[in-house]
């Protein structure tokens, strides 16, 4: 059985998560490789042996695969095709709590302690006290700096993006058994006093967000907490619209399927001119809300498409024929479906239907090549080629040439050859007639 580890790369999390795995469950096979290597003279076996085979890089190691996954975890909220804004503080919480209980209870000392005397015995490394020591403030300042890297980027972000979670049609609650809206409000009361209250403290935010600057700021936050009290009612009402599609997209398909979020925010803005009206506010925060480029998938994905389809022999595809091809190949079908196939049938149809382009062709010995200096062209056996007689007492002056400049150039040209003759000493040219040439014919 052969195995191959994966590259780190220093961008992406996952990646980074995968080839860590890979060095922390094979670690004696790879040492082990890496001797055999050494042995016969390989020189990069030669240098990876000695960064590898040392207690600091194994140490590492151990702090990075209890780290890595939590990390993990926190990027694919966000290279999720999909993001909804009310799992992303969870999953800061959660990747926050989860690298700070590394640290705490020293996770990577206590499993290299174990496993150097269980599954690494045969790589003949021990652990000093100066060695644990050095891990044990490594561990705490990677994870400090961890946290406060994670706490830097989300700290002012953070609240507003949450706050965004009022446009998730599927959170509003149902309704009760007599038709008035039940609006939780987190200290278990669900009377009809406490209706108002579901997403007023989310709308506060996004006001005190995006009014900040106005000089009637209080007046904007009145009016829009107004509007929400009356969008909540259309938002139960619009949940029961939703299509299906968009309630359970189809399998494979659940990265390019819309939201119900998105659905909301869609709904809303293509049908502006019957909210205007009413919810004016609500509105341009719906359409910041939707163009936030939160998730960093697609571009990925696109990016993954143009280098499949655009390879170095297809460099000359131009931009209309890439874009189709990029749209297919992210938004087409899955091969081999009903829907696959349909497609296929319809595109053939109107692909046949289309008039076709024609070409001429000619009978076989009726050609007859011409090769002119510049141009190639073939003439049929019936056309009939021209050429106006040329006269030469209507010749320009300049595309005639001088007697006497033909005279003088050939004599310039006999002295150089008389000088040429002279200096390499070679012997006088006979005349072709003078019969002393040395090659004789019978």
């Amino acid at each position: 059985m052969a195995k191959k580890f994966s590259k780190a790369c220093r961008t992406r999390w996952l990646s980074t998560e995968k080839a860590i795995q890979g060095v922390f469950e094979d670690f004696t096979p790879l040492t082990q490789t890496l001797r055999v290597f050494n042995e016969e003279g390989d020189a990069p076996a030669t240098d990876l042996l000695q960064q590898v085979a040392h207690i600091k890089f194994l140490g590492a190691v151990y702090i990075l695969h209890h780290v890595l996954p939590a990390l993990s975890h926190l990027s694919r909220a966000f290279q999720g095709g999909n993001v909804s804004f009310a799992a992303i503080e969870p999953a800061v919480k959660f990747t926050i709590d989860e690298i700070q209980d590394v640290a705490d209870q020293q996770k990577p000392l206590k499993q290299l302690q174990k496993d150097l005397g269980d599954r690494l015995a045969e790589c003949e490394m021990t652990l000093s006290d100066d060695a644990e020591r050095k891990l044990v403030n490594l561990t705490n300042r990677y994870v400090s700096s961890l946290v406060e890297n994670i706490n830097s980027r989300f700290s002012n972000s953070l609240p507003v993006l949450t706050a965004f979670r009022i446009f998730d049609p599927l959170g509003v609650p149902e309704k009760s058994d007599d038709g008035t809206p039940i609006w939780p409000t987190g200290n278990g009361m669900t009377s009809r006093e406490n209706d108002l209250l579901y997403g007023t403290a989310d709308i506060k935010i996004l006001a005190g967000h995006f009014y900040q600057c106005e000089e009637n700021k209080e007046e904007l936050e009145e009016e829009l907490l107004c509007e929400w009290k009356k969008f909540k009612y259309n938002l139960l009402q619009l949940k029961s619209d939703i299509p299906l599609h968009v309630l359970k997209p189809p399998q494979k398909k659940n990265l390019t399927s819309p939201t119900p979020t998105e659905w909301l925010l869609q709904h809303l803005l293509s049908m502006r001119h019957s909210y205007q009206a009413f919810f004016p506010h609500l509105l341009e925060i719906a359409e910041i809300c939707l163009s936030l480029p939160v998730s960093n998938a697609w571009p990925e994905r696109g990016a993954s498409a143009v280098k499949r389809l655009k390879s170095r022999l297809r460099s000359s595809l131009n931009n209309d024929m890439l874009a189709s091809l990029m749209h297919v190949s992210i938004n087409g079908q899955e091969l081999r479906t009903s829907q696959c196939d349909n497609l296929i049938a319809e595109t053939v149809k109107t692909w046949l239907v289309q008039p076709r382009r024609k070409i001429a062709r000619g009978k076989e010995g009726n050609a007859v090549k011409r090769v002119d200096v510049a141009v190639q062209a073939e003439i049929g056996e019936n056309d009939t080629v021209t050429q106006p007689d040329m006269d030469l007492s209507q010749t320009e002056p300049d595309q005639t040439f001088s007697t006497q400049d033909e005279t003088n150039e050939l004599h310039n040209v006999e002295l150089e050859v008389a000088a040429a003759v002279s200096i390499m000493k070679l012997p006088e040219d006979s005349d072709s007639e003078s019969g002393d040439s040395d090659f004789e014919y019978d």
